[in-house]
């Protein structure tokens, strides 16, 4: 069940998610190290509920740029991940994924291997995520393929 006022999310709620969130940084930790060959730390996010309108918020403003992946979770539970990554930090996670210099890719021109860089990265830490929710759930859920949005945070 989907509340409709974020609010209405009791406090086991935010305990669970903040169970699944935690697990998931860690598995996207080791993915992300593997995928990199260098130390990658996901920190484990603060849950809170709050409302759509103020997600921007969370990225700085609505007119901050985000490099935005999302994906669709499919099975018992049906919803949409999101994964937002400052240009910074994409632009270093995909330096490490392509084995270049660290520098900031031209976001607004992206070649072909960038962007597939770019999807792998939200790829694979979606699905550290979604094994973790997986896992505590005991349930088999599956991701779509991914999208790429390069734009301001109130348009993603």
């Amino acid at each position: 069940m989907r509340p409709s006022n974020p609010e209405a999310l009791t406090t086991a709620q935010i305990e669970a998610l903040t169970r699944v969130a935690g697990a998931g940084a860690a598995l996207a930790s080791e993915a992300m190290t593997r995928m990199t060959r260098r130390p990658v730390a996901v920190l484990s996010p603060r849950v809170r509920a709050i409302r759509i309108a103020q997600v921007a918020d969370l990225f700085g403003g609505a007119e901050a740029l985000v490099v935005a992946l999302h994906m669709r979770i499919h099975g018992p539970f049906r919803g949409d991940l999101l994964i937002a990554l400052s240009p910074a930090s994409a632009g270093w996670l995909l330096a490490a994924v392509l084995e270049r210099p660290r520098t900031h890719p031209d976001l607004g021109n992206l070649t072909r291997i960038e962007e597939s860089g770019l999807l792998e990265i939200g790829n694979t830490m979606a699905g550290s995520y979604l094994s973790a929710l997986s896992n505590i759930a005991k349930q088999s859920l599956l991701l779509s393929i991914p999208e790429i949005a390069i734009d301001m945070a109130g348009a993603v």
